[in-house]
């Protein structure tokens, strides 16, 4: 483990004890009431998935049998932590209201990917299963699984981009014949002298499915690429005029969220946080333990307005 991993566990352990103290901040008084406030903001909810990343990388990464699924759990959680960042940008109020018009946009995003992956599996399906007339479901390991599913899933994905590979779906050109197909035929000369007996199969070439290939493809752009794809702008359209109607608004309550979010934040910066927390703490115990008279906040109160 380096030097610069160490440190960055550092910061991500500090990272554990601030959300920690905004759980214990939160309103509620159950435990769990405090989880649920605390889970119900969105950057709470990245917060948490990058601490659970964190814990799996740092657990996969010890192990040498499973460094390289580390690796990859370090990196989306790069992406994560980025994401993050997103936060900040509730302080200008250009910003601010695109990333609510954003987040209302996943959703929206996510009804798409649920008509839209029921096309691709049909033309990725049926396509396929004219392209490749040798692959047996019997006979499948993890690496033809693996190139099934990216010629069923990936292959249509990319051509409603532009993406046709039309050299891919042309088939390649080999005969391919079918063994249980396959019964004696007896042939015999025209002069009936002697016959012979051959071997007769049911045989195939992914050429001749090439039209058929091409037919699919032409009713799966138009539906994919023209239709579904325009109706996904629509969609987007529509919540962009929805939220800049109410962008103001929007804006004025996230800022309120994320000055009470700050508002709580320690002063220092990471590592040093652990010292404002351990001061706070002792700053607990002492009020618990050792005062004898707790201050009446709302005399006070009383007394600032009276004068």
């Amino acid at each position: 483990m380096t030097y610069m991993e160490i440190f960055l566990l550092i910061w991500i352990f500090n990272h554990l004890i601030n959300e920690i103290a905004e759980i214990a901040a939160e309103p509620s008084l159950s435990l769990r009431g405090k989880i649920n406030d605390w889970v119900s903001s969105v950057w709470n909810r990245f917060d948490m998935v990058s601490l659970l990343l964190t814990c799996m990388a740092l657990g996969l990464r010890l192990h040498r049998q499973t460094f390289t699924w580390g690796r990859i759990a370090y990196a989306i959680n790069t992406t994560v932590f980025y994401c993050r960042l997103f936060r900040i940008y509730h302080v200008s109020y250009h910003l601010g209201p695109k990333l609510v018009i954003f987040y209302r946009m996943i959703s929206e995003v996510l009804v798409f990917l649920a008509l839209l992956v029921i096309f691709i599996l049909g033309y990725g399906i049926a396509s396929q299963s004219l392209l490749h007339l040798s692959r047996n479901a019997f006979t499948l390991n993890s690496t033809s699984i693996s190139n099934i599913m990216k010629d069923v899933l990936l292959t249509p994905y990319w051509q409603m981009y532009g993406e046709l590979q039309l050299e891919e779906i042309a088939g390649e050109d080999e005969q391919v014949c079918h063994q249980k197909s396959c019964w004696v035929n007896e042939v015999c000369f025209k002069d009936n002298t002697s016959c012979t007996k051959e071997l007769d199969c049911v045989c195939e070439n992914p050429t001749d499915y090439s039209w058929v290939v091409n037919l699919m493809l032409f009713f799966y752009l138009i539906i994919g690429n023209i239709m579904l794809l325009n109706l996904l702008i629509a969609i987007f359209t529509y919540v962009f005029d929805e939220v800049q109607e109410n962008s103001m608004e929007i804006w004025k309550f996230e800022m309120l969220r994320l000055i009470q979010e700050y508002d709580f934040k320690p002063a220092l910066v990471p590592p040093f946080v652990v010292i404002e927390y351990l001061w706070r703490v002792c700053k607990y115990l002492w009020k618990l333990t050792c005062r004898e008279e707790k201050e009446n906040c709302e005399s006070f109160l009383m007394y600032t307005c009276m004068s």
